[in-house]
């Protein structure tokens, strides 16, 4: 059975503010307070980032854009929401913030989705801790799939190709299998199956020798739903006497042969 791969789609174009924040930490350099339990490995903020540091909370986002040529373009944005705390907080010169949360949603224009939900606090309950939460759901109704391991680089083919020939260029490849079979199928999502896959990851963390290292423990919860296109109606590249697009029933996929076997 195939294992999905992770999707990367984003990538940062400009940041921008979603609404206004609480004042900002005093510029004047702080004084050095001794590090807060959990936390005397630690070094505390420089002077230029503990004067930039925020004091109570704010938001910020990043539009997302990617390009594929599976899963063509993508559009998406995440939205972030940090809580640094007060400069009063012992904690405050010593962590980049106490709470984060960012949601994200992106789809593409050829069935690739990934929203999530991700929340890390680096200081929770207290300085000797951190909490780590992510929740994603990702899918897609045509992703590719060529086969397990050294068989996937293999030349492109398919059973229906004209005396076991084999293709060189996708163009080429995508032409031929979604033609109209002489027995009436097709093959056009022959190396294709859509799923969807939610996931949960926790992790809780423990500082050790001050915040130098930190021991973790977690878990991975995941469901991969596979469906697999075969034997249901296909468009294929023949087209009837008006023009019109003709369907065909899939012939057996390259997944469905793979599960067989």
């Amino acid at each position: 059975m195939p294992r999905a791969r992770s999707l990367v789609v984003a990538s940062c174009m400009a940041y921008f503010a979603l609404g206004p924040s609480e004042t900002r930490a005093d510029d004047t350099p702080s004084p050095s307070p001794s590090p807060p339990p959990g936390l005397s490995g630690k070094h505390r903020l420089s002077d230029d980032d503990y004067a930039r540091k925020e004091d109570g909370g704010y938001f910020t986002g990043v539009p997302l854009f990617a390009y594929d040529p599976n899963f063509g373009y993508g559009f998406g944005a995440r939205v972030y929401y940090y809580y640094d705390g007060h400069k009063g907080d012992p904690l405050f010169a010593y962590t980049p913030y106490l709470h984060r949360v960012f949601a994200q949603v992106f789809a593409s224009t050829g069935g690739a989705q990934d929203h999530l939900i991700d929340y890390d606090a680096p200081a929770f309950p207290d300085a000797d801790y951190r909490v780590r939460a992510t929740l994603e759901f990702e899918a897609a109704t045509d992703w590719p799939y060529f086969g397990t391991g050294t068989r996937s680089m293999a030349p492109l083919t398919f059973p229906a190709a004209p005396g076991g020939r084999t293709y060189s260029r996708m163009n080429d490849f995508t032409n031929a299998t979604s033609a109209l079979q002489p027995n009436g199928t097709t093959y056009a999502r022959y190396n294709i199956y859509e799923f969807q896959r939610p996931v949960l990851q926790l992790a809780l963390e423990r500082n050790l020798l001050g915040g130098i290292l930190r021991s973790m423990v977690g878990v991975n919860i995941a469901y991969m739903n596979l469906h697999d296109y075969t034997g249901e109606s296909a468009p294929t590249s023949a087209h009837d006497s008006n023009g019109h697009t003709i369907n065909a029933p899939e012939a057996t996929t390259l997944l469905a042969s793979d599960c067989a076997a």
